[in-house]
Protein backbone atom coordinates (compact mmCIF):
# COMPACT_ATOMS: atom_id res chain seq x y z
CA UNK A 1 0.00 0.00 0.00
CA UNK A 2 1.52 3.35 -0.89
CA UNK A 3 1.89 6.07 1.83
CA UNK A 4 -0.80 8.23 0.23
CA UNK A 5 -3.43 5.79 0.20
CA UNK A 6 -2.28 5.03 4.46
CA UNK A 7 -2.86 8.60 4.59
CA UNK A 8 -5.92 8.71 3.22
CA UNK A 9 -7.63 5.71 4.80
CA UNK A 10 -6.52 6.89 8.50
CA UNK A 11 -7.67 10.37 7.57
CA UNK A 12 -11.09 8.82 6.23
CA UNK A 13 -10.98 6.48 9.49
CA UNK A 14 -10.60 9.51 12.33
CA UNK A 15 -13.21 11.75 9.99
CA UNK A 16 -15.89 8.65 10.60
CA UNK A 17 -14.83 8.88 13.97
CA UNK A 18 -15.34 12.14 14.72
CA UNK A 19 -18.81 12.27 12.85
CA UNK A 20 -20.16 8.89 14.51
CA UNK A 21 -18.88 11.00 18.30
CA UNK A 22 -21.15 13.91 16.87
CA UNK A 23 -24.13 11.99 15.96
CA UNK A 24 -24.47 10.40 19.81
CA UNK A 25 -23.70 13.97 21.18
CA UNK A 26 -26.67 15.27 19.04
CA UNK A 27 -28.77 12.22 20.12
CA UNK A 28 -27.62 12.62 24.15
CA UNK A 29 -28.45 16.12 23.84
CA UNK A 30 -31.62 15.73 22.09
CA UNK A 31 -33.06 13.19 24.91
CA UNK A 32 -31.87 15.31 27.90
CA UNK A 33 -33.97 17.92 25.90
CA UNK A 34 -36.98 15.83 25.18
CA UNK A 35 -36.47 16.51 21.87
CA UNK A 36 -35.86 14.99 18.90
CA UNK A 37 -32.11 14.23 17.64
CA UNK A 38 -30.76 16.27 14.86
CA UNK A 39 -30.25 14.92 11.51
CA UNK A 40 -25.46 15.32 10.67
CA UNK A 41 -24.28 16.86 7.67
CA UNK A 42 -23.03 12.75 7.20
CA UNK A 43 -25.96 11.34 7.47
CA UNK A 44 -27.01 13.74 4.46
CA UNK A 45 -24.22 12.56 2.42
CA UNK A 46 -24.42 9.24 2.88
CA UNK A 47 -28.07 9.26 1.96
CA UNK A 48 -26.78 10.69 -1.45
CA UNK A 49 -23.93 8.08 -1.37
CA UNK A 50 -26.21 5.27 -1.07
CA UNK A 51 -28.52 6.90 -3.50
CA UNK A 52 -26.24 7.15 -6.10
CA UNK A 53 -25.14 3.52 -5.73
CA UNK A 54 -28.43 1.97 -5.41
CA UNK A 55 -29.09 3.44 -9.26
CA UNK A 56 -25.70 2.35 -10.42
CA UNK A 57 -26.51 -1.46 -8.94
CA UNK A 58 -29.95 -0.76 -11.21
CA UNK A 59 -27.76 -0.44 -14.29
CA UNK A 60 -26.04 -3.14 -13.38
CA UNK A 61 -28.83 -5.52 -13.71
CA UNK A 62 -30.38 -3.58 -16.37
CA UNK A 63 -32.81 -1.54 -15.20
CA UNK A 64 -31.09 1.97 -15.77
Amino acid sequence: MTPALEMLMKSRRVKTEQEVEDDFNNRQRARELGGSPTTTKSKKANNSTTQILDEDAMNDLGFG
